[in-house]
C-alpha cells in the first residue's frame, strides 16, 4: 500500500482468511473505490475509517453471538446447585422432624435420618459447580480471544490509515504545480 499498489494489497487481504484481514479488506475496498471516483482526499480517510469500524462491529457481534449462553450457564449452574442444596437441607430437617415424631421407620439416629437429604444437598452443589466452573472458564477464555481480536483489528486499522494518509499526502504533493 505504501508503494501505491492498492489492488495488490486488496487481493492479498482477500486471499487470506480471518476477521482481521476481512476488516482491512473492507477498508481497502472503500479506499480503492473512493480514490477511483476522485473523492475528496480530506474526507476519504474519514470514510475508510467509518467503513472499517462499522464492518468490525458486525464481526465482533458475530463472534460474541453465543458468548451470552456461556455467561448464563456459568451463572445459573451454581445457583441451581445451591437450590438443590436448600431442597436437600429441607428434606434433611423434614426427616429429622419425622423421626422425632416417630413417623420415620427404620431410622436409628438423627444422623441417619438427615443423611439422605444432606447427600442430595452436597451432590447438587457439586454438580452445579462442575458445570458452572468450566462454563465460567470458557466464557473468560473466549472473551479474552475476542478482546485480542479487537486490539489486533485496531492496530491493523491504524497501520492501514497511516499508509492511506501517507499515500494521500504523496499524491497531493505530486499534483501540486511547481513554484519555479
Amino acid at each position: 500500500l505504501t508503494n501505491d499498489r492498492v489492488e495488490e494489497a486488496l487481493a492479498r487481504c482477500e486471499r487470506e482468511r480471518g476477521s482481521v484481514t476481512a476488516v482491512i479488506a473492507n477498508g481497502l475496498r472503500k479506499y480503492f473505490v473512493l480514490r477511483k471516483l476522485n473523492y475528496d482526499p480530506g474526507r476519504l480517510e474519514e470514510q475508510v475509517v467509518k467503513s472499517m469500524e462499522s464492518y468490525g462491529v458486525h464481526i465482533v457481534a458475530a463472534l460474541e453471538r453465543h458468548l451470552s449462553v456461556l455467561a448464563i450457564v456459568s451463572s445459573v449452574a451454581p445457583m441451581l446447585g445451591f437450590l438443590g442444596t436448600v431442597a436437600g437441607m429441607i428434606e434433611s430437617f423434614d426427616q429429622i422432624v419425622k423421626m422425632d415424631k416417630g413417623e420415620l421407620e427404620g431410622a436409628t439416629s438423627i444422623v441417619a435420618a438427615a443423611a439422605d437429604g444432606i447427600s442430595v444437598a452436597l451432590l447438587t452443589t457439586c454438580f452445579g459447580l462442575m458445570v458452572g466452573i468450566p462454563a465460567f472458564m470458557a466464557f473468560n477464555y473466549f472473551s479474552s480471544v475476542i478482546n485480542n481480536f479487537v486490539l489486533e483489528v485496531e492496530e491493523s486499522s491504524s497501520e492501514l490509515m497511516e499508509a492511506v494518509t501517507l499515500q494521500l499526502t504523496l499524491n497531493e504533493v505530486g499534483q501540486r504545480p511547481s513554484r519555479e
